[in-house]
């Protein structure tokens, strides 16, 4: 193995490290005793690109320019997909940032 595919492969691992720390985080944040849902998902909800378009009326352009940004919760899945956190996007909504 190359270095530079060392590196590459490295990171893919620390992005996916990454995903799942974010996903923890948020369910331990979204866990409060009287409000878990009820199907078990500890308040975790991910949204598609497609998803958010839909929620907010953005185009594809504008939800990854904002991805860019820090402005939406992202969670990268993977080395080239990203998903939403539905509450980091409520939060933002919520900001009247539209």
């Amino acid at each position: 193995m190359t270095e530079r595919a060392a590196i590459v492969a490295e990171l893919q691992v620390l992005t996916q490290r990454q995903a799942d720390l974010v996903a923890r985080l948020e369910r331990l944040e979204a866990i409060a005793p009287s409000s878990e849902p009820a199907n078990g998902s500890g308040g975790l909800k991910l949204l598609t690109a497609a998803e958010v378009m839909q929620i907010t009326g953005l185009s594809r352009g504008k939800v990854y320019q904002l991805a860019r940004a820090g402005g939406l919760g992202v969670v990268r899945c993977g080395e080239k997909s990203l998903r939403f956190s539905e509450r980091g996007l409520s939060t933002w909504l919520e900001r009247g940032e539209i």
